[in-house]
């Protein structure tokens, strides 16, 4: 919403059910696997307002449920040494 030097915005999102995701990098110094896992219920709300060009902007998340994550590095150390972990 615009009127004049005011503006306001507002926006949510809710989320129910569940999420997975899995990643793998692998370079000259070493491999980096990791992966996640939620399942519940995750609520996300911003809203932000603008007075003369001045604004602010508010942002907050809520989660329900059971999530995990994991994740193994085998890679080059800044010392030169190789490392499991």
């Amino acid at each position: 919403m615009d009127a004049g030097p005011l503006g306001a915005n507002a926006k949510g999102e809710v989320f129910a059910g569940a999420q997975a995701g899995a990643q793998a990098m692998a370079g000259r110094d070493g491999v980096h696997a990791s992966a996640d896992a939620f399942v519940g219920a995750k609520e996300t709300g911003k809203a932000g307002a603008d007075v003369g060009g001045i604004g602010v902007n508010l942002t907050g998340e809520a989660w329900a449920g059971a999530g995990a994550e994991a994740g193994v590095t085998l890679g080059k150390e800044d010392d030169g040494k190789w490392h499991i972990g």
